[in-house]
């Protein structure tokens, strides 16, 4: 259990409370305590039965939760710290799963106001935590009129806790413009771009149809190349037959010019 304080220089106080059918001592109440005097000054001690375990509310909580599942008690007074305290406590069970008493651990509200400090995203924000039943249990301030802030609620499993979050609305707006301007700087940076690729593929398109109007022209010239060439034999031929000059007979084949 020193060891434990020493590890974890948030917890106030740790022990194991053993049902007397449990207890390393036949029959009477168990409960070996580490506790933190000082900073670098730790304790251990077994506080046996001189605290009635029984009528604790970290120790109900406890056996009636789930086996998996532990129990934060409510803030009060130890009656060994100046400052309320308030307890996480677990049931433990031995190598037979027989159920043999509750281990606790014990925070000050102290150090849960400076963790409550440490989580706010505003230094002129406010960090709350409630009990069940309302009750104000620790506060990193005062929260300003309501209509200036924005207050967010978080239930703490597994506790009935709430955490209280009261963030002013000129922070918000701030967040929400500083969104806008990073979103229309998005939206116009695509719109850049894409008229960018619009210009291009239209120089393409452009480009594409003046090589495509070219070699339609050269495409029509070379047919009519083809038929000047092929006319000059045919006629040839048609004006010898004519003449009726039989005695020789040439046969010839013209090939036309495909590209220049």
């Amino acid at each position: 259990l020193e060891r434990v304080l020493q590890h974890y220089p948030a917890l106030y106080s740790c022990y194991i409370t053993y049902l007397p059918e449990c207890s390393p001592i036949p029959g009477k109440w168990s409960c070996p305590t580490a506790f933190r005097v000082k900073e670098d000054s730790i304790i251990t001690y077994d506080a046996e039965d001189r605290i009635p375990y029984a009528e604790r509310d970290w120790f109900i909580g406890a056996l009636k939760s789930g086996t998996d599942e532990g129990h934060w008690s409510t803030p009060y007074n130890d009656g060994t710290h100046a400052d309320p305290v308030f307890t996480y406590a677990q049931k433990v069970y031995d190598s037979e799963d027989k159920l043999v008493g509750v281990a606790g651990a014990d925070y000050t509200l102290v150090w849960t106001g400076q963790l409550l400090e440490d989580i706010l995203p505003y230094d002129d924000a406010v960090c709350q935590l409630f009990s069940a039943d309302g009750t104000l249990i620790v506060g990193s301030g005062e929260v300003a009129k309501s209509y200036d802030m924005i207050v967010f609620e978080k239930v703490l499993s597994p506790t009935d806790m709430r955490l209280v979050i009261s963030i002013p609305k000129c922070h918000i707006r701030e967040e929400i413009a500083s969104i806008i301007l990073i979103t229309l700087a998005v939206l116009l940076s695509g719109v850049l771009i894409l008229g960018f690729l619009l210009n291009h593929i239209r120089k393409e398109h452009d480009a594409f149809a003046r090589v495509e109007t070219a070699n339609r022209v050269i495409e029509k010239e070379m047919q009519i190349a083809h038929d000047i060439q092929m006319g000059i034999l045919k006629d040839e031929a048609e004006k010898r037959a004519a003449e009726g000059n039989g005695d020789i007979e040439l046969q010839a084949h013209l090939l036309p010019m495909r590209e220049v």
